[in-house]
């Protein structure tokens, strides 16, 4: 990657001029991303679920840079009131019962161990969505994916139940009678 400059200044005002007390310059490697993270549920990225779905997660990771890449791991959170993190199920990961995260490592997943250019790799797993969950205000589920210094968030919609209730007041204090 390229090498840029940073210059950062400590100072104070005096008499409405700034007073250098500390000037410091040092040089910065910036650094592109190498990895490119894609995820499917049930076969689409953008698959719609609704309660008591179940899930089938599959991660891509692609190492879009040109050195390989050695000794990765793979963390995935799993973050919504509808999930039932008892029932998530995976081959080669690891996740406590209960828990909303799944770690994958090198030591049993041979593509996060030696990633070359150009070349991906996939991890997969499967969770269950509750039927209901009560007092939930947002409809969705997110995937939080981190794998060696990339980030990636992905959030899917749920196409959830609601059920609308209609109240008539017929003798009411504040608005009257309307009978």
């Amino acid at each position: 990657g390229a090498t840029k400059e940073f210059k950062a200044e400590l100072g104070t005002w005096k008499d409405g001029n700034l007073v250098i007390l500390k000037e410091t310059t040092k040089q910065v490697k910036i650094v592109e991303q190498s990895l490119y993270i894609t995820q499917t549920i049930n076969n689409s990225p953008d698959y719609i679920a609704a309660p008591g779905d179940l899930l089938h997660y599959e991660i891509t990771f692609r190492n879009i840079g040109t050195s390989p890449l050695q000794n990765l791991f793979l963390a995935s959170k799993l973050n919504g009131l509808l999930f039932d993190f008892t029932t998530i199920k995976t081959p080669d990961g690891q996740s406590q019962s209960g828990d909303n995260s799944i770690i994958w490592d090198w030591h049993k997943i041979p593509k996060l161990q030696f990633l070359d250019a150009g070349e991906e790799g996939l991890v997969e797993f499967w969770v269950e969505l509750k039927e209901e969950v009560d007092g939930i205000t947002s409809a969705k589920v997110e995937n939080e994916i981190i794998l060696g210094q990339t980030r990636r968030k992905f959030v899917n919609k749920i196409n959830a139940n609601l059920e609308f209730v209609q109240e008539v007041f017929a003798d009411d204090e504040i608005f009257g009678s309307n009978a």
